[in-house]
């Protein structure tokens, strides 16, 4: 079958037709790098959909991965979305690691064409780059992957050989990725029929876009809703992904003061270095109080600011 036909979901999963007036799709973002600012966009989002009844929950996903605790935070938080059986994945377009991790946290998982998913050996950053874990904790994580898929109903021993190169994958005698290697698939080997009797070896369709996604296999005609990052999620967000310089600076700024008589300057430049990494993220659990703060600050001239509380930071960086 064609990589741009669309298979056909299972029969819990098909669009329907009721003239009870549908719930909204809420749509989530798990785009770029996976990281604690990303949690509370995240929980915002499921929480919205479940407090306005959503009829289904869609992960919009697009990342090479990220940390470990966060993955574990969105994946329990993906798993209290109700029903159960209307949560899904979009892969558009990579779902490498961490992602690969939070897809195996939904019921459904479709990928656009193109697509890619996999590689989820876990791994540390060190002075000489990327270095898998011991083999204790590469188990720890398999073990996570392998019982999110069971839960929702995909075949464990895929997810497995993402995370797991000890182990490979065969089914029916055939080897789809020989022991040494990880498993990363493209959109058309994901969706190919494998076993007895066939079945989608791990995505249950593919769609062109979200939008389609919805049409064909949700609800037609159901409003759609996207979580966006809000501005202070945005900041949050960024100021994570600056925490490697902001610890540098706080230590070479600390040292340079510890060098000079008194405390100065560089102290305070220190302290203010090491405070923005250590809780700089937190500034995302804020969202939703820009108006209180921006009322505290009253006519205070900072166009910057106010516009960053608004959302609209990503335009000014």
């Amino acid at each position: 079958m064609s990589a741009l036909a669309f298979l056909v979901l299972p029969s819990h999963a098909e669009p329907t037709t009721s003239s009870v007036e549908p719930g909204p799709v809420y749509i989530v973002p798990i785009q770029k790098e996976i990281q604690k600012g990303l949690v509370y966009i995240v929980r915002r989002g499921v929480k919205t959909a479940m407090e306005n009844q959503a009829s289904a929950l869609i992960l919009d996903m697009n990342t090479p991965g990220g940390e470990g605790e966060a993955m574990k935070e969105i994946m329990g938080i993906v798993a209290k979305f109700k029903p159960a059986d209307r949560t899904f994945t979009y892969v558009n377009k990579e779902a490498f690691s961490a992602g690969a991790f939070i897809s195996a946290a939904t019921r459904h998982i479709c990928m656009a064409p193109g697509a890619i998913i996999g590689a989820a050996s876990p791994v540390t950053l060190g002075q000489e780059g990327p270095k898998e874990l011991p083999a204790k904790f590469v188990s720890g994580y398999a073990a996570i992957i392998r019982a999110a898929a069971e839960q929702n109903g995909h075949n464990p021993a895929v997810f497995d050989a993402m995370v797991n190169k000890q182990t490979g994958l065969k089914i029916d005698g055939r080897e789809i990725v020989a022991k040494g290697d990880i498993l990363t698939l493209t959109t058309q080997e994901a969706t190919q029929q494998v076993g007895r009797p066939p079945k989608a070896l791990l995505a249950d369709g593919v769609a062109d876009t979200l939008e389609d996604l919805v049409e064909k296999h949700i609800q037609r005609g159901a409003k759609i809703i996207r979580i966006e990052p809000t501005g202070f999620e945005e900041i949050g967000r960024f100021i994570v992904s600056l925490s490697p310089i902001l610890m540098a600076a706080a230590f070479l700024l600390g040292y340079i003061e510890f060098k000079t008589p008194g405390f100065g300057i560089f102290g305070i430049l220190a302290a203010i270095c090491a405070l923005i990494f250590f809780f700089g993220h937190y500034i995302a659990g804020l969202s939703g109080y820009e108006n209180l703060l921006l009322l505290a600050l009253g006519p205070l001239p900072l166009p910057l600011v106010r516009q960053a509380l608004l959302g609209e930071v990503g335009a000014l960086l």
